[in-house]
């Protein structure tokens, strides 16, 4: 069992294709829909994420209001 351990992502990839292969079309029209659905969260839910982590680790955490707003703080 040893001598296919460097094999093991080959033997995966094996795998997963054949999974791939014997989908239904329903199953992949419902995996694209899945991945477009996740592609879109993510390009929009990127930067508003990256803002909240650098507000929530800020020392002096500022107003959120503040900081989302467009005029400048006095």
């Amino acid at each position: 069992m040893l001598h296919l351990w460097h094999q093991m992502p080959l033997l995966c990839a094996v795998k997963i294709l054949l999974l791939i292969i014997k989908m239904t079309d329903e199953l992949k029209e419902r995996l694209s829909r899945v991945i477009d659905t996740g592609r879109v969260v993510l390009q929009y839910g990127w930067i508003p994420f990256v803002v909240y982590v650098g507000w929530k680790q800020s020392t002096p955490r500022p107003n959120l209001l503040k900081l989302l707003s467009p005029l400048p703080s006095a």
